[in-house]
């Protein structure tokens, strides 16, 4: 028996591949024209669910030179407003209670501090020498000390810029919901130069011997490791263990307030009780600590995927650890787009392999049977239900972003993974429904 034409052998295809090829169309034109803002914004909701779920599988340093017990050697001393008030100092404290709490970190014996606290007015207040004497000691033990600054155009105070390393400190939030998600490592023009935290790990750490590079890189929050003393001291809020976090809420209980940076409040610094002693010592010594304050009302604040409220200093404290644990080439942000049109390459393979799974299983006879025979094996009613339910667009959305994080973790810092908008995927599904609908209203006046 002759076989029938390639053409007639075909013919069966047309239909799904005209669905799928329309669906394709269709996604990328919504990818394209953003409609009404929400591809954008189930991306970056996409991202913060990924950062999340990454944050429990933030991986232990490799040894190296800023590297302690498989953690970097990163650590924060935090002053806030029940530190000034333990000490009776006012709103800006003096320049000698800075100096004596430089002099309890010095007496750690830290490889090197960095102030994040921008010493550029000039105000009346003798304690000034104080700190200037306490500076000059840094230089004698050989500990180097960088000191934030807004740029060139606003210099510090000359009894401290000729005592420190200036470093700018970039805060790059995003517009769309002000949360921080980025750092840049250099500060961009002619006169380019490198931020805080890679001009530290250049010159403490060995890192980027030729530069980091002009980039922008992705910051990696971890969460708080169970046994630090982030909770003791700080008296933080933790956010839920998975999956009760799912059901919180995005703008409260979801952001969590505590750092996974070790931080040591001043108030414990100067007055510390025996438990505490040795370990401040052990946090301290041989760490590079940063020197940063959080007083209610100031603007030094930032949003993170994971935190609300998150003092400004663990933006520089993060991105460090990052740069020591992760390494430069990790955190780089780059999102390959698809040549000619213009969208993420990761959306687009998503859109494919969705629109690929939705067409089949609906115009195959093959998947369909092997469903059915799926179904009919599963005895138990509940088990045939969940099937459904993961089968559906809400269950091809909890395996995706199930299926998103476990690669996330797996291939570890991989900055496109981030690309995979899962939560948009979910509306592709309607636009196949969509597309489904076009062709029964085509053929409803298909003439006989």
């Amino acid at each position: 028996m002759p076989r029938p034409p390639i053409a007639t052998r075909l013919r069966p295809l047309h239909r799904p591949l005209a669905t799928f090829l329309l669906f394709l169309v269709g996604g990328v034109i919504l990818l394209r024209m953003d409609p009404f803002g929400f591809t954008r914004l189930t991306k970056i909701y996409s991202q913060d669910l990924l950062a999340v779920s990454m944050a429990g599988c933030y991986p232990g340093a490799k040894d190296g030179k800023c590297v302690k017990d498989g953690r970097a050697e990163v650590s924060v001393v935090l002053l806030r407003d029940g530190d000034l008030d333990a000490f009776d100092e006012p709103w800006p404290p003096h320049y000698g209670f800075h100096a004596r709490v430089l002099r309890a970190i010095r007496a750690n014996k830290p490889k090197a501090v960095m102030m994040d606290i921008v010493f550029e007015d000039v105000r009346d207040d003798p304690s000034i020498e104080a700190l200037a004497a306490e500076l000059d000691r840094y230089r004698e033990a050989g500990i180097p000390v960088y000191a934030a600054t807004f740029g060139p155009d606003r210099p510090l105070r000359p009894e401290v810029a000729s005592r420190v390393i200036p470093v700018l400190v970039p805060k790059k939030t995003d517009p769309l919901d002000r949360v921080t998600r980025f750092y840049d490592l250099d500060s961009g023009g002619p006169q380019s130069r490198l931020t805080a935290a890679p001009e530290v790990y250049r010159d403490m750490c060995g890192g980027c011997p030729e530069g980091c590079g002009a980039e922008t890189v992705r910051i990696y929050w971890s969460n708080l490791p169970d046994d630090s003393w982030n909770d003791r001291w700080l008296n933080c809020r933790r956010r839920p263990p998975f999956p009760w976090w799912i059901v919180q809420d995005r703008g409260g209980d979801f952001r969590e307030n505590c750092p996974s940076t070790p931080a040591v409040p001043v108030k414990v610094l100067l007055d510390p009780q025996e438990s505490d002693d040795v370990a401040i010592e052990k946090l301290l010594q041989d760490d590079i600590v940063l020197y940063g304050a959080f007083y209610r009302g100031a603007a030094d604040v930032m949003n993170t995927p994971l935190h609300n409220d998150l003092p400004a200093v663990f933006l520089h404290s993060t991105t460090l650890d990052n740069l020591i644990t992760l390494g430069p080439h990790s955190l780089r942000h780059h999102e390959p787009q698809v040549p000619v049109l213009g969208v993420s390459l990761a959306d687009f393979i998503l859109l494919v392999l969705i629109g690929a799974f939705f067409t089949a299983r609906r115009a195959s006879a093959r998947v369909d049977t092997a469903w059915v025979g799926v179904m009919r094996r599963v005895r138990s009613r509940v088990g045939r239900i969940v099937l459904v339910a993961l089968g559906s667009q809400v269950g091809m959305l909890v395996l995706l972003a199930a299926f998103a994080s476990a690669l996330a973790c797996w291939l570890g810092a991989a900055d496109w993974v981030y690309g995979i908008n899962f939560l948009f995927a979910f509306t592709w599904t309607e636009l196949l429904d969509v597309t489904g609908k076009l062709f029964e209203a085509a053929d409803e006046f298909e003439p006989r």
